[in-house]
């Protein structure tokens, strides 16, 4: 299905016209209309959609009528010049427990704060598998004012390791690579210092369970971080694509 979006109302207020269309049975679609631009976004059961990347149009694409506007930037896709979306098919979901994003206030003095992966709850120490510990240098000074700071976050995984998540559709845990901890962190003299910094993370247990966190760190007034975590409730089972049926089953 594809869903567009024509800039064609006179009126700057006006939203112009919208509508949705389906491809034929070679994925080719037609949108009919006038006016100063297009935006185009299409989706198919079974597919995620695909951001841009390196200047390949993903799944979706803004386009300028350049008749109008006298330039050929992005030009509106004619039939023999047309424009190619790209989808990506789904693998094998699984049932995960999945743990939507909340915010957990941590301690700026390296206390350290202990997290169910399965619940993401702040546990007793010795009852969680993610530990946060935090060191920050931020007495009486103000990042609005231009006062850094330096601020170190470090992560670690009770009895197992971590290892960086970089691709979006990386859904698979690798075997190995884990280390005991890792960080995210800013140098008070760093070129484009920030107070907040996010990464994505797979995650191997002590009980050799498989999960894939996303986190970030916001060091400002009273730091937090912002946890999403997925886990496998199946020991070796490295497969972290997740199915969101209901009825997600428990660790």
């Amino acid at each position: 299905m594809a869903r567009f979006s024509l800039t064609n109302n006179p009126n700057p207020n006006g939203s112009g016209t919208r509508g949705e269309t389906e491809s034929d049975q070679d994925g080719r679609f037609v949108i009919s209309g006038r006016g100063m631009g297009i935006y185009v976004e299409v989706s198919k059961k079974g597919y995620y959609r695909v951001p841009e990347s390196d200047g390949k149009r993903g799944s979706y694409g803004h386009f300028r009528n350049h008749e109008n506007l006298g330039d050929t930037d992005v030009p509106i896709p004619t039939e023999d010049r047309p424009a190619i979306f790209v989808l990506r098919k789904m693998g094998e979901a699984v049932p995960l427990v999945h743990v939507a994003q909340r915010s957990i206030i941590v301690p700026k003095d390296g206390t350290p704060t202990e997290i169910d992966l399965g619940t993401g709850q702040v546990v007793p120490a010795g009852k969680g598998q993610l530990r946060v510990e935090v060191w920050t240098q931020n007495k009486g000074l103000n990042p609005n004012k231009g006062q850094h700071y330096d601020w170190r976050c470090q992560l670690s995984i009770i009895g197992g390791g971590l290892v960086e998540r970089t691709g979006q559709f990386d859904f698979e845990a690798p075997e190995s690579g884990y280390s005991a901890t890792a960080e995210l962190a800013q140098a008070a003299t760093a070129e484009r210092w920030r107070q907040n910094m996010a990464k994505q993370f797979f995650v191997r247990l002590a009980d050799n369970r498989f999960a894939r966190i996303n986190v970030e760190m916001i060091a400002g007034g009273d730091h937090f971080i912002v946890l999403e975590s997925f886990l496998n409730p199946k020991p070796g089972s490295r497969n972290l694509e997740f199915d969101p049926k209901p009825n997600t089953p428990k660790p």
